[in-house]
C-alpha cells in the first residue's frame, strides 16, 4: 500500500512510535526543548520578511502534511509553528532501535534518517593537549561523514554552491531536497553546540569495541542524586534545558502549546539576560567556521562534561556485568551540575544566534 493510502489513524501511529523509539549508537543532542528553543532563539532574531522566506522554502518539504502541517486548533503564528517543527523534524526520522535496514530504505519516514550526520567523535583522553583537535574516530562499517562534514555540505546546496547532493534521497526535486536540507541546517547546528556530540572519551578497559570509546557520554553512567537511578552523562546533557511534556502528541495540540510556551519563555529569558548578550558571546565574533564551533564544544566536552578528566562515574560494562551495584553509582556533585547548565545556557543561546545568521546567508544566495 502506498504511502498515500494510509488512513490517518495508521499515519498517527507510525509517527508516534518513529518518535518514542531510536535506532543509532549515539543519543540525540539536546532535547526536544532544547532544539525548539534554539528555533525560537533565531526566530526572534529574524525579519517577518526572512521568517517568511525561510517559511517559503519549507513548505516544499515532502514531509509538509505529515509533520509539518499546522493544527487549526493551535493558536501559533505559522512562521514560529515551522521553524520550531523544523528543527526536530532530523530526530522524528529516526527508525525504531534494531529495525531492518532493507526496510528502512523503503519507508517514506525512517529513508530519510541520517544517524551518523548528528555527531562527530573527536577522541579524549585524560592529560591530553586539548589545544587542538586530534583525528576524529570512525567506527567500522559506519558511513564516514559526520555532523561537521554534512553541515558543510548542507550550507553548499543551500547557498548553491553544491549542486550535487550525495546524502540525497532519491526522487526529491531540487526544491524538496533543499527543504530537507534547511531542517538539517536547523537541528545539525543545535547538535554541534552539544559538547558531548564532539567528543568520545576513550578507556580501553572500560569501553570495550574498536574505537574504545563511550559514544559522546553514553556509556559513562551517573546519578544526579542519591534517590535517582542510574543514567548516562549524554542524557544528562541533553535535559539540560528542561523537558517537554508532549511536544511529539499528534492529537494534543494543549501539549504542544505548553511546549512553544516553554521554548519562547527560555529563548526570551536566554536572549534578554545581559551575560548572553551578544557583545558578550566572544566566540560569535571570533568563530567563524563550523570547525571553530566544533572545537568549542570538543574542549567544553573535556573541560567540563568530563572535568577535565577528574570526572566519576562507572561504565555501563560495569553496571551490566554486575561489579558495581546500581547504588554505588556516583553522584554528579552539585556545583558540576551546576557549571553544566550554565554551559547549557550558553552553547542554546550561541546555537539560536548562528542559526539566524546562518539562515541570512542562505537567503541571501538565492
Amino acid at each position: 500500500m502506498s504511502f498515500k493510502n494510509l488512513s490517518l489513524i495508521r499515519i498517527a501511529g507510525l509517527l508516534l512510535v518513529c518518535q518514542l523509539l531510536t535506532w543509532t549508537n549515539q543519543a540525540w543532542a539536546w532535547n526536544d526543548l532544547g532544539h525548539i528553543t534554539i528555533a525560537r532563539i533565531a526566530y526572534s532574531q529574524m525579519s517577518g520578511e526572512e521568517r517568511q522566506a525561510v517559511v517559503e522554502i519549507l513548505k516544499q518539504h515532502p514531509h509538509f502534511d505529515v509533520y509539518f502541517k499546522k493544527p487549526v486548533e493551535l493558536d501559533v503564528p505559522e512562521d514560529e509553528w515551522l521553524f520550531l517543527r523544523a528543527a526536530t523534524w532530523c530526530d522524528f526520522i529516526r527508525p525504531p532501535r534494531g529495525a531492518d535496514r532493507d526496510q528502512i530504505q523503503q519507508h517514506p519516514i525512517q529513508k530519510f534518517h541520517r544517524g551518523p550526520w548528528h555527531y562527530v567523535n573527536f577522541p579524549y583522553r585524560p592529560g591530553q593537549d586539548t589545544t587542538r583537535l586530534p583525528t576524529a574516530l570512525l567506527a567500522p562499517d559506519a558511513e564516514q561523514t559526520d555532523v561537521l562534514e554534512q553541515l558543510q555540505m548542507t550550507h553548499g546546496v543551500l547557498t548553491g554552491r553544491v549542486t550535487r547532493d550525495g546524502g540525497q534521497v532519491p526522487g526529491l526535486s531540487v526544491a524538496q531536497n533543499k527543504a530537507v536540507r534547511l531542517c538539517w541546517l536547523f537541528h545539525l547546528v543545535g547538535d554541534l553546540h552539544q559538547p558531548l556530540h564532539a567528543v568520545a572519551l576513550v578507556d580501553r578497559e572500560l569501553f570495550p569495541g574498536p574505537n574504545h570509546g563511550d559514544n559522546g557520554g553514553n556509556f559513562v553512567m551517573i546519578r544526579t542524586h542519591a534517590m535517582a537511578k542510574p543514567s548516562n552523562l549524554h542524557v544528562f546533557w541533553d535535559n539540560s534545558l528542561g523537558y517537554t511534556s508532549g511536544w511529539q502528541y499528534l492529537n494534543r495540540p494543549e501539549k504542544r502549546l505548553i511546549d512553544i510556551q516553554k521554548a519562547r519563555e527560555k529563548a526570551e529569558l536566554l536572549t534578554h539576560n545581559p551575560i548572553y548578550a551578544p557583545e558578550k558571546l566572544t566566540e560569535i565574533a571570533s568563530h567563524r567556521r563550523y570547525v571553530d564551533w566544533v572545537f568549542e564544544s570538543f574542549q567544553l566536552a573535556a573541560s567540563t562534561a568530563y572535568d577535565g578528566g577528574n570526572l566519576k562515574f562507572v561504565s555501563q560494562k560495569q553496571l551490566d556485568e554486575g561489579t558495581v551495584a546500581r547504588e554505588d553509582v556516583p553522584i554528579l556533585p552539585a556545583v558540576q551540575q551546576e557549571k553544566a547548565h550554565a554551559v547549557a545556557n550558553r552553547r542554546v543561546t550561541v546555537a539560536g544566534y548562528r542559526l539566524a545568521e546562518q539562515l541570512r546567508e542562505i537567503l541571501a544566495s538565492r
